[in-house]
């Protein structure tokens, strides 16, 4: 269903697949090829005496300077002495009373190297009237689940970040957004591989509600992929740069064998049900049903996730947007190629083009951009008790006593923060 999703390799596998292959060979074509392109434009050369620079390597500092992969070869004393050439009299110096009394030893030396806090002070910054409206960004960083999110100052052991996007904190932003009469447009600012698929389906609603009130620029950071592009996916513009990861349009489940282990181990057990397909996500392997199951359900969860694509790319949903599908993972300059990315560029770009499209251009307007959070963005879910992660029904008896209840469906229950 989707052959390019390899993020269950390292659970399922013990080599490449071809299709892991084959997308990670041309990820790793694309990122050398923008390092080849990226070092001769900057130092003057062909692409062939970069790629023989890279062959060579590593490189000495006095072989890099012959190369022309740098100018000079100095120690830090020495390098005031290269910008200021011993004999210059008629070079631009700062001013030393902007900064500091020198001593009468040191002033005769001169100097062109200094705190840029102090530089700052002598730039001419052009006169602008601040806009009454400015642009707003919300952060769609870590992993997507359901709820408030998570932050820590260590790294989170499931996802490999100091924090998880939540999907009742993005909506709430996002809301918080709407209603905010001084946010002109936003700016939805992803660094996400994705995760939760009813989570990223409920951050893409919000997206299309705003939308149709304010313009929304998605801008795409080092990685946007699966939920990431799905929630970016409504956006009026998406915006990536060149090497960003992004598309993996495509969806997978996990699930455990570890039935026959835990026998060995000398643990035996039972589980109780009621409904053909009650054990789907127990510990056992699958029957034949409860695999149909589960197959079915993730085609529903995959034709919904390409139909958000069609929908916001403007495409049909058809053969040719399978074609890009499949979980197969692009560049950003890929991705544009295909149609998936609108612009290559920066954050700075996002907010330009945000601006443009709220209308709120003109040579002496200065319009900033704040980011908005939700209220609350708690260290630990709201009401966290620990012993709910080894009692489910705890957790749902906790969930049920909450004033206000968002969902609650067959396979968990999301509450409103």
């Amino acid at each position: 269903m989707s052959p390019y999703k390899s993020a269950g390799d390292a659970w399922s596998r013990t080599d490449f697949s071809a299709e892991s292959r084959a997308q990670a060979e041309w990820l790793l074509d694309a990122r050398f090829d923008e390092l080849l392109r990226g070092i001769a434009v900057g130092r003057g050369l062909s692409l062939e005496q970069v790629r023989a620079c890279i062959d060579r390597a590593p490189l000495g500092a006095r072989e890099a300077q012959q190369a022309g992969l740098i100018d000079a070869v100095a120690y830090e004393d020495e390098i005031e002495r290269r910008i200021y050439p011993v004999g210059a009299t008629n070079l631009a110096r700062p001013r030393r009373s902007l900064f500091r009394k020198a001593s009468p030893a040191r002033e005769a030396a001169p100097s062109s190297i200094i705190q840029w806090r102090d530089a700052e002070r002598t730039l001419r910054i052009p006169s602008r009237v601040r806009h009454s409206r400015g642009i707003g960004v919300i952060a769609v960083e870590g992993m997507i689940v359901r709820g408030g999110g998570l932050r820590s100052p260590l790294p989170l052991p499931l996802f490999g970040s100091t924090s998880t996007a939540g999907s009742a904190a993005v909506a709430q932003a996002l809301r918080r957004a709407e209603r905010d009469d001084s946010i002109a447009a936003v700016v939805l600012f992803v660094d996400s591989q994705g995760g939760d698929a009813l989570a990223s389906d409920l951050i893409a609603r919000e997206v299309r509600r705003l939308r149709t009130k304010k313009p929304v620029i998605a801008y795409m950071s080092g990685i946007a992929a699966s939920g990431g592009y799905y929630v970016a996916a409504l956006a009026q513009q998406i915006i990536a740069q060149p090497l960003t990861i992004t598309g993996s349009i495509g969806v997978i489940s996990l699930k455990p064998n570890v039935r026959d282990a835990l026998e060995r181990l000398g643990l035996h057990r039972e589980s109780l049900a009621r409904g053909a397909n009650a054990l789907m996500f127990s510990d056992a392997a699958l029957d034949a049903r409860t695999r149909g199951a589960l197959e079915s359900s993730l085609g529903r969860v995959y034709g919904e996730f390409k139909a958000i694509v069609a929908e916001g790319r403007k495409r049909p949903d058809d053969a040719a947007l399978e074609e890009i599908c499949s979980g197969r993972v692009w560049t950003g300059a890929q991705a544009q190629a295909h149609g998936l990315v609108d612009l290559l560029g920066g954050f700075d770009l996002a907010v330009q083009t945000a601006i443009e499209c709220a209308g709120l251009t003109g040579t002496k307007l200065r319009v900033g951009w704040r980011r908005i959070e939700s209220e609350r963005q708690p260290l630990l879910p709201l009401a966290f008790d620990p012993l709910a992660l080894f009692d489910p029904g705890r957790a749902l008896h906790a969930l049920l006593r909450r004033s206000q209840i968002w969902l609650i469906a067959p396979w968990g229950a999301q509450s409103r923060e």
